[in-house]
């Protein structure tokens, strides 16, 4: 839809994505001039890109990361030194001056395949999980819209522990235990 808006009858934009209605000013009065922008805007819609607005493309990783700092400073995670271990890896990678727009699932990708090779699957899946929860914090914050959260590629982790005792440790385990907790354990 297009329509004027204020004293000098600038005409906006207005337009509807899966995450709700966008609006933007054309900066011009010119009916071809809004209806080309539209249609620009419509085609990228058709194409699957997303909407992201002008104040969202200037938010870098550094930004995330400080408000998921934050987000942890405020309810006294006591994990926070494991966690900043982590998004140290994600900074290293993207570097903290990389648009958070511009961090895509592609990227995301990317960066799983590297860290795959020198990090255990479950360190991988925890870092990007520390940049997922980076992204909720900045859109519950308003640094972000939930258009710029990227979908998070999933991490398969398969190192369970199998732990097993012959006969003979077992009886000498058991021997070892307190009589009120070997009842338990039998």
């Amino acid at each position: 839809r297009i329509y004027a808006r204020g004293k000098r009858g600038t005409l906006w934009i207005s337009w509807h994505v899966d995450d709700g209605g966008h609006r933007l000013s054309t900066h011009s009065r010119d009916q071809r001039v809004a209806e080309r922008k539209l249609r620009e805007r419509l085609g990228a819609k058709d194409r699957g890109e997303r909407y992201v607005p002008q104040t969202a493309r200037r938010v870098t990783l550094g930004d995330l990361l400080d408000a998921l700092r934050d987000h942890h400073a405020l309810r006294g995670t006591k994990s926070w030194p494991r966690m900043r271990q982590a998004v140290a890896h994600v900074a290293e990678h993207f570097g903290r001056e990389a648009c958070a727009t511009k961090i895509v699932y592609s990227a995301l990708e990317a960066y799983a395949k590297a860290r795959m090779g020198v990090a255990r699957p479950a360190t991988t899946r925890f870092e990007l999980a520390l940049l997922s929860q980076a992204f909720k914090v900045a859109v519950r914050s308003g640094l972000v819209t939930a258009a710029a959260v990227p979908p998070f590629p999933t991490i398969a982790v398969r190192n369970v522990r199998e732990v097993t005792f012959t006969d003979k440790e077992l009886a000498a385990l058991l021997g070892a235990l307190p009589s009120p907790v070997r009842a338990v354990a039998e």
